[in-house]
């Protein structure tokens, strides 16, 4: 008899409740991953193998991405968060240095975003991300400090 081994990656999808006083028509979103599975101190990393903004009208598309302060091997760098394929991974290897994960995702068009999936990775679930926080910029060109807000 042949052993298989399953592996089932979870899905997380959230609508978008903004705050009262946020916009969420914006060009820029910025996810902060601050917790994964496994024990702060233990934790070798975080990974996402795709990561979907959502609108009324469906999926918006997403012109660029970027991992500020991470560091990730050649074959699991950021574009493979927003690549449209499940079968590929985004992998940051300094979430044990800095405790947190940043992508930040660009868009050609502002949008409204009204909702995101998240698929965890299939081989690392000790990676998969359990607290993080989703912010706007509606800012033509590079965000500020000031100009980001929560919306989750």
């Amino acid at each position: 008899m042949r052993a298989s081994n399953i592996v089932i990656a979870l899905v997380v999808v959230c609508p978008l409740v903004p705050a009262a006083h946020t916009n969420a028509v914006a060009l820029h979103y910025r996810f902060i991953f601050t917790a994964v599975a496994e024990h702060p101190g233990r934790a070798d990393g975080l990974a996402i193998s795709e990561l979907e903004l959502l609108s009324n009208d469906g999926t918006i598309a997403v012109a660029a991405v970027t991992n500020p302060g991470g560091h990730s091997v050649w074959s699991e760098g950021p574009e493979y968060a927003t690549d449209g394929k499940t079968s590929t991974k985004f992998c940051d290897l300094n979430f044990n240095i800095h405790h947190r994960s940043i992508l930040t995702l660009t868009v050609p068009v502002a949008a409204t975003l009204e909702g995101y999936r998240i698929y965890t990775a299939s081989d690392a679930p000790k990676r998969d991300p359990t607290a993080w926080r989703v912010e706007v910029c509606a800012t033509v060109g590079e965000c500020t400090a000031e100009s980001w807000h929560v919306v989750h």
